[in-house]
């Protein structure tokens, strides 16, 4: 992602990644400054101070009692279809409590992580 957005907006090496996600936006998101330290002793990776998880967020809302809990979405119609829309705008991420999400998050990233490594020993 780092170096897709230090390309030019253009360039086919972005790949779908929208023009507004540039140097910028990867620093203000993800380190919580206008722009990274670039010296050779100091790794991007220490800089970064916070993700997005997407996808888990994305399964979360997906299953109707988490759904039901965690979230209030925006329903719309399409083609006789009610479709419930969440996170719709920067301003209405449709979580009711925040603090709950991350708790609920947490929990099952973590029993996952247990689990999965069960099949190891």
């Amino acid at each position: 992602l780092w170096k897709k957005v230090n390309y030019p907006p253009a360039d086919p090496r972005r790949e779908k990644l929208p023009e507004r996600c540039n140097r910028q936006w990867f620093c203000k998101t993800f380190m919580d400054k206008e722009d990274v330290d670039e010296r050779d002793d100091v790794s991007l990776w220490s800089q970064i101070k916070k993700f997005n998880m997407y996808d888990p967020l994305a399964v979360l809302s997906c299953v109707p009692a988490f759904r039901e809990e965690l979230f209030r979405g925006t329903s719309k119609m399409v083609n006789g279809t009610t479709h419930t829309l969440i996170g719709v705008s920067k301003d209405d991420a449709s979580i009711v409590q925040v603090e709950a999400l991350h708790a609920k998050l947490t929990t099952l990233l973590e029993h996952s992580l247990r689990r999965s490594l069960l099949d190891f020993s």
